[in-house]
């Protein structure tokens, strides 16, 4: 129980690094593809970008790192915790310049992630 405790905590900890790179990483990959656009195509192309990245970073995280033969628990656990920072960071710092029915998309889905979260763990 120790030995696992303690394996827990390692993986903890490195996957602390690992976050910050991954979302230093994304940030700046969507500042490269969104660089010449307009101020306002450009904010709607970083929520979208951001958005996607975190739910294909969670994905990857679950199921590759989480599941096959390249399980890595550091990395999976960066790769979540990474992605769901940024989807929530993204949706705080831009949340009142989405349109209402993005709104009502956005917190459809995450309710429907929440009720099928509830069957997987």
């Amino acid at each position: 129980m120790v030995s696992k405790t303690k394996s827990l905590m390692k993986d903890s900890l490195i996957a602390i690094p690992i976050t910050f790179i991954y979302l230093l990483f994304i940030h700046r990959v969507i500042e490269l593809l969104t660089e010449n656009l307009l101020a306002e195509e450009k904010f709607k192309k970083n929520i979208i970008l951001s958005f996607v990245i975190g739910i294909v970073g969670i994905l990857l995280g679950i199921y590759v790192f989480g599941k096959t033969k390249v399980a890595n628990r550091s990395v999976k656990f960066a790769l979540v915790l990474g992605s769901i920072v940024m989807i929530v960071y993204s949706l705080y710092n831009n949340w009142e310049h989405l349109q209402s029915d993005s709104k009502l998309f956005i917190i459809g889905g995450i309710f429907a992630l929440t009720i099928a979260t509830s069957y997987f763990i």
